[in-house]
C-alpha cells in the first residue's frame, strides 16, 4: 500500500503532527473507495499529481478539512522555498 494525501504529506516533510484518525492508502487490492476503522483505501487509479499539492488536493477532496496538518504544510512548503535557489544564484 502506498500512503496518499495526508498520510504522505506527512511522510514527506516529515512533519511532527498528530495524524488523522484514518490515514489514506492507494491499494491494488481494492476498486473503489473502502472505508476502514483505520484507514482509507483507495484503487491505484485514483488520479493525482504525485506532487506536495497534488497529495493536498486529494487530501482535501477525500479526507477532509485537518487545520493542523495545513499549518504545518504550510510551514513545511515555505522552508523548502526558503532553500530553493535563486536565478541570481544559478548566475554566480
Amino acid at each position: 500500500m502506498t500512503p496518499i494525501g495526508y498520510a504522505r504529506l506527512i511522510a514527506y516533510g516529515e512533519l511532527h503532527v498528530t495524524p488523522p484518525q484514518r490515514l489514506a492508502y492507494a491499494s491494488s487490492s481494492v476498486n473503489r473507495r473502502i472505508d476502514g476503522e483505520s484507514q482509507i483505501l483507495f484503487p491505484n487509479s485514483v488520479a493525482f499529481d504525485d506532487t506536495p499539492v497534488g497529495h493536498l488536493e486529494f487530501a482535501l477532496r477525500h479526507e477532509g478539512v485537518n487545520l493542523g496538518n495545513h499549518r504545518c504544510g504550510v510551514r513545511f512548503y515555505r522552508a523548502r522555498r526558503s532553500h530553493r535557489p535563486s536565478a541570481r544564484d544559478a548566475d554566480r
